[in-house]
Formats: C-alpha cells, structure tokens, sequence
C-alpha cells in the first residue's frame, strides 16, 4: 500500500520513497533554505502534471550531481598517479627549476 504524506512547506503530496530522499534518516540537521521553500510553494500552485515534472527535472538534478561526486571522489588516486607520472617526466625532460635557490 502506497502512502501519501503532504508536505507541510509545499502543501504538495510526496510518498514515503520521494519523502525518504529529501528527509534523510540521518538526522543531519539540514534545513531548506528560504528561496528553496519559496520555490516550492510557487511550484504548488502549479497543476499536478507541472509538479510532477518540475520534481522530476529536480531529482534527475539531485541524482546526476551524486554520480559526478562519486566519480570525482573515486578517480582521485587515477588523477593523482597521473599527476606525478607528469612531474615526473616535466623533470627527466629538463623542463623544470629548482625552487629553493640557495
């Protein structure tokens, strides 16, 4: 049985799945911002059809940011290999200088 919450900033209706992403269970203390609730109320007043689209433009949004970051966060040793097999070869070919110059 699917269940429907109504959201007390938005007056919009949410089930739980939707309700779980934008209230983690992990108590971290975030809040909406003041211009995100605004834009939740504007959005409210649209038809059903508009918010539906407007969430899930939102939660595609939400879920490509996540997969950038976990990508990022994953090729950091790749990058920083690479980035010292570049220095590397910056100073066997002659093309770097000696920063202490004493």
């Amino acid at each position: 049985m699917k269940v429907l919450i109504r959201l007390r900033w938005t007056g919009a209706w949410c089930n739980q799945e939707n309700l779980d992403m934008l209230n983690p269970s992990d108590d971290s203390g975030i809040v909406m911002t003041h211009l995100l609730d605004k834009a939740f109320m504007e959005a409210s007043k649209l038809s059903p059809q508009e918010q539906d689209l407007i969430a899930g433009h939102i939660l595609e949004e939400l879920r490509s940011e996540k997969q950038w970051q976990h990508l990022f966060d994953e090729s950091q040793d790749a990058l920083s290999s690479l980035a010292s097999e570049a220095a590397l070869a910056e100073f066997k070919a002659g093309r770097t200088k000696d920063l202490d110059s004493e």
